[in-house]
């Protein structure tokens, strides 16, 4: 029989193999004494001690090289030592499969007892935000929504659902993804959640510089102070634009937030056609970077006890207005801000496009 016949007990194989080596080694002790009294008699001479000695050697050598020499024939035969090596090996993979195993049925339970509640936040959508009884506990509990959807894998998905759903009844290009709506309100959640400590640390020295130096910013003739050009101001809020800029584009976004954005182009294309890397562009500033450098306290770039004073204020709202036309496309309507145009707008449409 092969050893790897069905009819053949391998267990019970395995025992007598064994014990075959455990006896092995005791009569190989015993032979070993034996063979030392055998040799001490015979030296001194106790000739009939060594006749017996000799007699229960040659008896138990007899014995111990029958078994030994069937063993052998079983070891050659069956080839016993390596199946029993390689069933050793088998066990031992199957236990740590085992225990593999319930660990992800463990892990499994843990991440699968909250789909239940989940799948009724999908279910009721925007009805879930009735919850909150003002607009600082509803955006807590956007944040909480999306911190446990992306723990699970499953707010970028819903997001895309989201999104396509929008996308497909919206009749004009110009009012998507306009409204005060709960996709909108996701999308904003999840992008601060994704990556607003990578932008919003980096942003905040030069807010907080934009905010101390804020008097060079000013490009409203009637609002600079006398003696200062309008138009050396205007290079100066070129300067500080082309410094938030360089701080965006030099910031890696998450791949999650690239693969909902690069849908919301390619679905915005789709519906309405050559639009969808402007429009996708100029939703991440209009919603998110925009507001957070005209509110940077309210956004948590700055400390809640951060005091912006009127002009600086003034400051972020005059950069934001350049980072949101350039995000456009759109050039100034200003005749103070018409010089930007050519200097500012049309130089980084390409670069932001690119972005």
């Amino acid at each position: 029989l092969s050893p790897f016949d069905e009819k053949v007990d391998h267990v019970a194989l395995y025992r007598a193999y064994l014990n075959y080596y455990q006896c092995k080694q005791k009569y190989q002790k015993k032979l070993d004494k034996a063979m030392a009294a055998f040799e001490d008699a015979f030296v001194q001479k106790e000739i009939e001690v060594a006749a017996q000695i000799q007699s229960f050697f040659n008896a138990q050598k007899s014995f111990y090289m029958t078994v030994t020499s069937k063993f052998e024939i079983i070891e050659q035969q069956y080839n016993i030592r390596t199946c029993f090596e390689e069933s050793e090996q088998i066990q031992q993979k199957n236990e740590k499969r085992k225990i593999e195993q319930q660990e992800r049925d463990k892990r499994r339970v843990e991440d699968t007892k909250w789909h239940a509640l989940l799948e009724l936040f999908v279910s009721v959508e925007e009805n879930i935000l009735c919850l909150a009884n003002d607009q600082e506990e509803e955006q807590q509990l956007l944040e909480m929504i999306i911190t446990v959807f992306h723990a699970y894998n499953k707010a970028v998905p819903w997001l895309i659902n989201l999104i396509s759903t929008e996308v497909a009844r919206t009749t004009e290009a110009s009012t998507l993804l306009r409204g005060n709506i709960f996709v909108t309100k996701l999308l904003l959640a999840y992008m601060k959640f994704t990556c607003g400590d990578l932008l919003f640390t980096p942003l905040r020295e030069v807010i907080i510089g934009a905010i101390a130096s804020c008097d060079k910013y000013e490009v409203d003739p009637s609002k600079v102070p006398e003696g200062v050009d309008p138009e050396e101001n205007a290079n100066n809020l070129i300067q500080l634009a082309e410094g938030f800029l360089e701080v965006i584009f030099s910031t890696e976004i998450p791949i999650q937030l690239k693969n909902i954005l690069a849908f919301l182009r390619e679905e915005t294309d789709k519906k309405f056609e050559g639009k969808g890397t402007n429009f996708a562009g100029a939703y991440v500033f209009l919603r998110f970077l925009c507001p957070a450098l005209v509110f940077p306290v309210k956004s948590g770039i700055l400390p809640s006890d951060f005091v912006i004073p009127k002009k600086g204020q003034r400051c972020l709202m005059l950069t934001s207005k350049a980072l949101q036309n350039l995000a456009n496309g759109v050039d100034f309507r200003e005749d103070y801000m018409a010089s930007m145009n050519e200097n500012f707008l049309h130089k980084n449409i390409p670069v932001i496009r690119d972005w």
